[in-house]
């Protein structure tokens, strides 16, 4: 059986919109497969991976970030962090070692 989730959620005080997947892929030791899904003005984006999750299910923290002009997400949980680029809808990954 493979363990399929999808979460869809808004980024407050924005237009933009991220939906987080994953799918299993070793049930033998609760690996994961991640994506996330950039969301604008209710549009369907661009799709871009995330790091295997080695865990089984954590929390993941996320914050806003407002530079410049331009519009990030900051995605960190246990086994990797990930800067997401909104407005270029780009994936910067920094891994956790």
């Amino acid at each position: 059986m493979t363990v399929r989730e999808t979460v869809e959620f808004p980024i407050r005080e924005t237009t933009f919109g991220l939906k987080h997947s994953r799918i299993g892929i070793n049930p033998l030791v609760s690996e994961y497969s991640r994506d996330i899904t950039f969301l604008s003005h209710s549009t369907i984006g661009r799709k871009t991976p995330l790091m295997i999750d080695g865990c089984g299910g954590y929390p993941i923290n996320c914050y806003l970030l407002k530079k410049a002009g331009r519009t990030f997400v900051r995605l960190e949980d246990s086994v990797s962090e990930h800067l997401l680029d909104l407005d270029f809808q780009k994936t910067y990954v920094r891994g956790r070692g």
